[in-house]
């Protein structure tokens, strides 16, 4: 068995289709926002949703990995909540968390 995260506040946990990551919803920034970590525990989380605003309350993958959907609360409390669905995720991920 292998440790993956640390502290309190870490849900929503879904594996990528090809299995080599875990994306889960975590509020280690003081709010909850999508993380992504390598699924053999190696390295550290990475922030993908950078907000002051809880983002995530839940999240999945599409079957072929091209594609995600995150849960996420409206803009008042209390509000419905609202689906966002993230096509080509690759493509996105690497416009909203650029390589330095």
């Amino acid at each position: 068995m292998t440790r993956v995260t640390f502290g309190w506040g870490n849900l929503h946990l879904r594996w990528s289709p090809d299995g080599q990551k875990l994306t889960f919803s975590s509020n280690r920034s003081g709010v909850f926002n999508l993380n992504q970590k390598a699924a053999d525990g190696s390295g550290e989380a990475e922030r993908l949703s950078p907000s002051d605003q809880t983002q995530i309350l839940g999240a999945s993958w599409s079957p072929d990995g091209q594609n995600f959907v995150m849960i996420e609360p409206g803009e008042s409390s209390p509000a419905p909540t609202k689906l966002n669905l993230i096509i080509n995720w690759s493509e996105e991920l690497k416009r909203l968390v650029p390589l330095n």
